[in-house]
């Protein structure tokens, strides 16, 4: 009787040792699974920041390049305030003189 039960004990011993094998694999099998996906989520992020640095990259690049021709602007305006009052100064001349020579 003891050796029936000893046998018993062994076969689930077994059996026990068999299931924590197939578990352990199974265990093993997910964790690979789980370090996959994070791999290609790195990639993905990696990605997305390399595109939102480049991108920031270039919307700097473009609001200086803006500054830049605002300040070119504000000169030009500038430039053209001058001379239209060069011309006003020399069309006030010129009227000037035309009286003078009328009278």
């Amino acid at each position: 009787d003891s050796i029936k039960k000893l046998d018993k004990l062994m076969l689930n011993k077994e059996a026990l040792l068999e299931q924590q094998k197939q578990a352990k694999l199974l265990l093993s099998e997910k964790v690979d699974s789980i370090v996959r996906d994070n791999k290609r989520l790195s990639d993905q992020v990696d990605s997305i920041l390399k595109q939102h640095y480049a991108q920031s990259y270039e919307v700097k690049t473009n609001v200086t390049e803006l500054q830049h021709l605002k300040q070119r602007f504000q000169r030009g305006e500038e430039t053209n305030t001058q001379q239209m009052a060069q011309l006003r100064s020399c069309l006030e001349e010129i009227v000037l003189e035309e009286v003078k020579n009328s009278l």
